[in-house]
C-alpha cells in the first residue's frame, strides 16, 4: 500500500522544480556578471590617492655621515587609474628611487641642517612611476638631512669577562683578544671619545683550562661601524700553588751618617705562582722594604719589587721594630 510519502512526483511539479532552478542560477550570473563590470567600470575612473614609495640617498660623500635619521620611504600624493592604483597596492614590489647627493661634496657644512626638496628628482619619480601616474605632491615636500664629519681610526678591544676558576687554578697572565684593536668608523663626535670597543658579557664559572672563544662585539651607536662583528677571545688558566720565601728585610730610607737594625731582619713572604713558572722563583725574587718613619721605631713592610706572575698572599710579620744608630 503507497503511503503520501511514498508516492512518485507528478510530471508537472518535476518541471516546475527545474525551472525555478535554472532561474536562480541564471540570477546568479547576471549578479556575477553586473559586479565584475561594475569593478572594471569603477577601476577604469581616475583617483587622487597618497602612496608610498621607497627611496634611498646615494653617492653621500665619504667623509660624511648621517647625523640624524634618513628617510627610506617618501608618501606621494597621486592621481591615477584605479587599476594602477590597485595594482601599487597588491601586486608591485618597487625598487627605492635613487636621490643622488654627489653635490654636498663642495656645498655642505658639517653638523647643519641641509633641506633636501623631493622635486629636485621630480623627473626620476616621474619616470618610476610612469606616465599614466601624475605626481600631486610630495608629503613633506622636503626632509632635514644633518651629516657629521665621518672618521675612521684603530681602537683597542676590551672583552668583558666574569671568570671563576676551580679550586688551585687561576688566570695565568692577561686575557687576549685576537685582533686586539679594530677599524671603527662613524661620526667623529662619537669617535673621538671612544676608549675602547667592548664585546658581549661572558659567564663561566669553575675554570680549569685555557678557554679560547669567539665574542660578538658591540657597537655603541648605530651609525658607528667595525670592520668585523666579533673577535676571538684567549683566556689562559693554569694551575698554581703556594709557597714563602724568607726575605731580608731593607730600609727604603737610611738616614744620613746613620745605620738602621731590624727586628726580626728577615720576614716570610707567601705567595701564589703557577706550576709552570714555580722554578724561576727565589728570594733574590722579591725585594722587601720596611718603611722608615721620622719619632717610630716600629716600620710596616712593603713588596718593592716581585714578578709580574707572582700573587702576593701575605707577609709574616707584617712590621718590624728597628733601632737607628748615628755613626760618628
Amino acid at each position: 500500500m503507497e503511503t503520501e510519502e511514498n508516492k512518485p512526483l507528478k510530471r508537472g511539479s518535476r518541471f516546475s522544480s527545474g525551472l525555478y532552478r535554472r532561474r536562480i542560477t541564471v540570477f546568479l550570473i547576471c549578479i556575477v556578471l553586473s559586479s565584475f563590470f561594475w569593478v572594471i567600470s569603477a577601476l577604469s575612473k581616475t583617483y587622487t590617492s597618497e602612496i608610498d614609495y621607497p627611496i634611498r640617498f646615494e653617492n653621500i660623500p665619504l667623509d660624511h655621515i648621517p647625523a640624524n635619521q634618513i628617510p627610506e620611504n617618501i608618501r606621494i600624493k597621486v592621481k591615477t587609474q584605479g587599476f594602477r592604483l590597485l595594482k601599487y597596492h597588491f601586486f608591485d614590489n618597487p625598487r627605492p628611487i635613487p636621490i643622488d647627493l654627489t653635490h654636498l661634496n663642495s656645498s655642505y657644512d658639517f653638523n647643519r641642517e641641509y633641506a633636501y626638496h623631493f622635486s629636485q628628482a621630480i623627473l626620476t619619480f616621474r619616470e618610476k612611476l610612469g606616465p599614466e601616474v601624475e605626481i600631486l605632491e610630495f608629503l613633506p615636500d622636503a626632509v632635514n638631512l644633518i651629516f657629521n664629519r665621518k672618521d675612521t681610526r684603530m681602537i683597542p678591544v676590551v672583552s668583558r669577562t666574569k671568570l671563576s676558576f676551580g679550586k688551585q687554578y687561576r688566570l695565568a697572565g692577561q686575557i687576549i683578544t685576537e685582533p686586539d684593536s679594530l677599524l671603527v668608523s662613524g661620526p667623529a663626535s662619537i669617535i673621538d671619545t671612544l676608549p675602547a670597543i667592548y664585546t658581549e658579557e661572558f659567564l663561566i664559572e669553575d675554570l680549569k683550562n685555557t678557554l679560547e672563544t669567539n665574542l660578538k662585539v658591540i657597537s655603541p651607536d648605530e651609525r658607528v661601524k667595525i670592520e668585523t662583528n666579533s673577535v676571538k677571545v684567549v683566556v689562559p688558566v693554569s694551575r698554581y700553588t703556594e709557597e714563602s720565601a724568607e726575605c731580608i728585610v731593607y730600609p727604603n730610607q737610611v738616614p744620613a751618617n746613620s745605620e738602621i737594625e731590624f727586628f726580626p731582619k728577615s720576614c716570610a713572604v707567601y705567595y701564589r705562582v703557577n706550576f709552570s713558572d714555580y722554578n724561576k722563583i727565589n728570594p733574590g725574587s722579591f725585594h722587601v722594604a720596611a718603611k722608615i718613619s721620622a719619632g717610630s721605631t716600629k716600620a710596616s713592610i712593603q713588596i718593592d719589587k716581585k714578578p709580574d706572575y707572582v700573587e702576593i698572599i701575605r707577609i709574616d710579620p707584617p712590621t718590624v721594630e728597628y733601632i737607628i744608630s748615628h755613626r760618628e
